[in-house]
């Protein structure tokens, strides 16, 4: 009897521990999705810097500068952009740097001589700075839409001291302007009838006779 007893007991002993190594097969694995987050819109436009647009002389500086040109571009889309594509323009952006740096590396000049000053220079590597904390963010497995916001405007906004940048390299001086305004001048007064002294433009000789 004892022994059928303690028989039925490994049984079940047995039987429990088999049963503990199985695990439910009803159970749904659930794994991590952003599917909801990149499909919200992020509107980064408060605390927005007034939109600096390149004069004429720095439009054409600019013109051949593949770098800025992306830049640009990229920037229009920020003020209202899925996040699923801010991870994607935002990287693009860090690329952008790192095939400068592997250019320069290379010995190869990406940046214009006339564009190439450290005043320029620095905004560009805030600009950098901005991508990679806002690629940073981005990336997090909970992603902080507040501070992603706040990184976009600052981001947007260190494209516009870029621009003024720009625009002083190519600015004229004091005395460029006061050239033009002479010459203006003079080519206003060269245009301008003569007139005689009782304040009549003179007569031609067809109309004296």
């Amino acid at each position: 009897m004892k022994i059928a007893l303690q028989t039925i007991l490994l049984i079940l002993l047995g039987s429990l521990l088999v049963n503990c190594k199985e695990e439910p097969s009803n159970v749904a694995i659930i794994e991590p999705t952003t599917v909801g987050i990149d499909s919200i819109t992020i509107r980064a436009t408060q605390g927005l810097k007034p939109e600096l647009r390149l004069t004429p002389a720095a439009r054409k500086a600019v013109k051949d500068w593949n770098m800025y040109t992306a830049l640009e571009k990229m920037m229009a889309e920020y003020k209202a952009i899925t996040f699923a594509n801010l991870k994607t323009r935002v990287t693009q952006g860090v690329q952008l740097f790192v095939q400068q740096e592997q250019a320069e590396e290379a010995a190869v000049k990406l940046v214009p001589d006339h564009i190439d000053t450290p005043a320029i220079n620095a905004r560009l590597l805030v600009l950098e700075t901005r991508l990679r904390v806002l690629e940073s963010l981005t990336q997090k497995y909970e992603p902080n839409l507040e501070r992603i916001e706040t990184e976009m405007i600052a981001l947007q906004n260190a494209f516009q001291e870029l621009n003024l940048q720009i625009n002083e390299r190519f600015a004229k001086s004091v005395e460029e302007l006061l050239e033009e305004l002479r010459k203006s001048q003079e080519e206003e007064k060269g245009n301008t009838p003569q007139r005689n002294p009782q304040g009549r433009p003179p007569l031609s000789i067809s109309e004296q006779f």
